[in-house]
């Protein structure tokens, strides 16, 4: 029976790469100020670290990093008493009085899920997680843009960006018109492979919808493994993009998501 394979280590290229990504901006608190990769390199000296020994002896995926914030902000579980999360706004958004369950950053919830599906998907070799890693990645990069738009609302309150019910505006235009009002007149580029890889993602995406209504389709091993690997260029590497085109720190999960070894199958 043919397997989805993927290492346990990262490249030491990876691992190099990541490590600075979560020094410079991976919500570590508080922030480093650090510009580039020599500054890292100096903040680790600081600490009697050597930056290249750590990165030799931290591949394993599960490995954890001087400057690195284990805290997740997507969603919080509450066993007892009351929470509110106040939004952008300054208005409470959600209210719960009684144990449950509360998500305070949607887009990083919804991340959250698409790498957890992925990882389900290369353990199993099943394409239904694969699929639903599919929505859901897409997903928060659409929510990732919600997030951003209510940022600038808040301090925008007559220049709203918003659509109009019934009207919807496609997200590509979004993308364009959007993203140059809130970011200062830098725009995303839409060229490059990482946006070719979510753009193929959504293709799937909206063709296995289509096909959910249908009583039968395909899904290989190998189309699998490719579904995987842009996963990590064309969803993570582009929710990265996006915090660095608005100035905002990164969620260590999108970070690490970035960087992951490559997906082969195997008999």
């Amino acid at each position: 029976m043919m397997a989805l394979h993927r290492a346990d280590q990262r490249s030491l290229n990876q691992t190099k790469r990541l490590m600075v990504d979560l020094a410079m901006f991976g919500r570590y608190y508080p922030p480093t100020g650090l510009r580039n990769e020599a500054d890292v390199r100096a903040a680790y000296a600081q600490r009697g670290l050597d930056f290249d020994r750590v990165a030799s002896e931290s591949r394993a995926l599960t490995a954890q990093f001087p400057f690195e914030n284990l805290i997740s902000m997507g969603s919080w579980s509450m066993s007892g008493g009351g929470m509110m999360f106040v939004g952008h706004d300054g208005v409470s958004t959600v209210t719960m009085d009684s144990p449950g369950m509360i998500t305070t950053s949607q887009y990083e919830a919804t991340f959250q899920r698409a790498v957890g599906y992925i990882d389900e998907a290369i353990a199993r070799a099943d394409s239904g997680p694969m699929l639903d890693a599919l929505v859901a990645g897409v997903a928060s990069i659409e929510a990732y843009l919600i997030h951003r738009a209510a940022i600038w609302n808040a301090g925008h309150p007559d220049d709203q960006l918003a659509e109009t019910p019934p009207k919807r505006i496609p997200f590509d235009d979004k993308l364009r018109d959007w993203i140059p009002r809130m970011a200062a007149g830098r725009h995303l580029d839409m060229s490059d492979r990482i946006w070719q890889d979510f753009d193929h993602l959504r293709g799937i995406r909206d063709r296995t919808q289509v096909h959910a209504h249908q009583p039968s389709f395909g899904f290989t091993y190998s189309e699998m493994a490719d579904v995987a690997n842009r996963f990590g260029n064309g969803v993570a590497h582009l929710m990265r993009r996006l915090h660095l085109l608005f100035g905002e720190q990164a969620p260590p999960v999108v970070l690490r998501a970035s960087y992951m070894p490559q997906v082969t199958t195997q008999p």
